[in-house]
């Protein structure tokens, strides 16, 4: 079975769990471990045949349909094989449902009812003789810690949230699930190890361009096919959350770097009709929370400039409406710990400053990678580019997308870029010298673009930057490359 139809399974049982719980007092991590468990991932016999996810035996106490099997049975350390009859169901809504009434219907399963440790509920339901198996409390244990189903158990105590948030003084987190759908490129499903939180700021200012505006997009037809994927968005009222968080993304602009493949994405919203400074007070919340359920450092809570050099989250980065430094002293208290430094006050929020017109048409300029827009003034990008040298081509001053780019090192970057995006590398190139006479034949040879490291042209490869199979080849071996070195370098990359 494929990790992604797993990760279907669970969100499908985890989600109605998670409800289930609220009503029921039943662990929703034990519940949903216990159907992985009985049904082998909703493969068994009784799931496929009977609809049963939970293998409860049909004794006098069941009115409704029944399925005959053999099962395995352990008793006095002795492994047998016995035949019996099963509940069988019309869906497995309903075998949920039923196995929810079966528990909170007896007596003997009381010390599970309520039971807020995982590790004490599946004991506690073992003893109580749900399963023969002595092994059974900890088969659940094991399931539940390797796929993270303590996240559904938050989502019920924190009112349909992901997370909780036990510092009294922290806004409330507002979380809501709203996945890429799996199997789309920009959700690769590859496992992260969650070492990093990594921060960044959206760069759309436009009104009406919060969480669910960037959940939308995320979900759209535009981005399903582009590598652009981060967790969160929060903005200064709600927050959604696009991926899972033990998934990678493609939000750090390092191709398959640690930005990309180990950190937690949160984008903070700039739409010009919020309250920005509310907007980063509780992503500090929501920081701090993961932060504290993962066990990550502080330390490792990382500006997106930290990965690939780009200017972001650039308000914060200039101070505005606080530094970087307090802003992590924030999530510091949030997690009950000494701020590193003296705390700052919010100040008001200071208005964008004026686009720059520093650079000229024919500069060699830096992209630091971000979006691409088809226009001077469109607000969603068409795709998304890593780093690259660019020539500028067109300049649009007071526009929102200031600048015009073509690439010059392959990065195929061709359009329109925010001025944040841009820094100086160098300026428009000398006038050409004419062409040398017979008599004054041309002794410097031209020269060629310098060759980037192996690392960095295979993660550009991993972006899509290099097109595919022939095209590719062909494209960089033009460019220098040895396009074997680069393919086994990518294929260890994506290991």
């Amino acid at each position: 079975m494929t990790q992604q139809e797993q990760r279907a399974f669970i969100e499908r049982i985890g989600n109605a769990a998670a409800v289930d719980m609220t009503k029921s007092g039943v662990l929703a991590s034990l519940k949903i471990a216990q159907a992985i468990l009985e049904s082998g991932w909703g493969r068994s016999t009784l799931a496929t045949k009977a609809n049963a996810l939970f293998g409860i035996k049909a004794d006098s106490r069941w009115s409704g349909r029944v399925f005959n099997i053999d099962t395995q049975e352990v008793f006095n350390g002795v492994q047998s094989t016995v035949n019996a009859n099963f509940r069988a169901y019309n869906s497995w809504e309903e075998s949920n449902a039923d196995h929810t009434a079966f528990l909170t219907a007896s007596a003997r399963y009381a010390a599970v009812i309520g039971e807020r440790d995982y590790k004490a509920a599946c004991r506690a339901i073992h003893a109580a003789g749900y399963a023969t198996d002595p092994t059974y409390p900890d088969k659940l244990i094991r399931i539940i810690e390797q796929h993270n189903l303590t996240a559904f158990d938050t989502a019920a105590t924190n009112g349909g949230n992901t997370m909780s948030n036990t510092q009294t003084n922290a806004p409330a987190l507002n979380i809501i699930q709203d996945f890429v759908p799996a199997g789309r490129r920009n959700r690769p499903g590859r496992v992260n190890p969650m070492l990093f939180v990594t921060i960044h700021e959206t760069g759309n200012t436009s009104r009406g361009s919060g969480a669910r505006n960037h959940a939308n997009y995320l979900k759209g037809d535009t981005a399903a096919n582009l590598p652009v994927s981060w967790h969160y968005t929060t903005d200064d009222k709600e927050t959604y959350q696009h991926l899972p968080e033990n998934e990678d993304g493609f939000h750090a602009g390092d191709g398959g770097g640690n930005g990309n493949r180990q950190s937690i994405g949160i984008e903070m919203c700039v739409n010009s009709d919020g309250d920005f400074a509310k907007t980063i007070d509780r992503t500090a919340a929501l920081t701090a929370d993961i932060c504290r359920r993962r066990n990550i450092p502080v330390e490792n809570v990382r500006q997106h400039n930290n990965w690939s050099g780009k200017n972001c989250p650039q308000n914060i980065r200039a101070g505005r409406p606080i530094t970087w430094g307090a802003f992590i002293d924030r999530v510091r208290a949030y997690m009950g710990q000494t701020p590193a430094t003296p705390p700052t006050a919010p100040t008001t929020p200071t208005a964008p400053a004026a686009p720059s017109t520093d650079y000229k048409v024919g500069d060699v300029v830096q992209f630091t990678g971000g979006g691409v827009y088809t226009s001077s003034t469109a607000h969603t990008p068409a795709h998304s580019r890593d780093r690259s040298r660019c020539k500028v081509t067109q300049i649009a001053p007071r526009a929102r997308n200031q600048y015009h780019l073509i690439s010059e090192d392959g990065g195929r970057v061709h359009g329109w870029v925010v001025s944040g995006d841009v820094t100086a590398i160098g300026q428009a190139p000398a006038p050409t010298p004419p062409p040398a006479t017979p008599s004054q034949p041309a002794t410097t040879p031209p020269s060629t673009p310098a060759l980037l490291p192996l690392d960095a042209i295979a993660r550009e490869v991993i972006n899509g930057r290099w097109g595919n199979g022939a095209e590719r080849v062909q494209r960089l071996t033009v460019a220098g490359y040895d396009a074997a070195a680069v393919q086994r370098r990518v294929n260890e990359l994506l290991k």
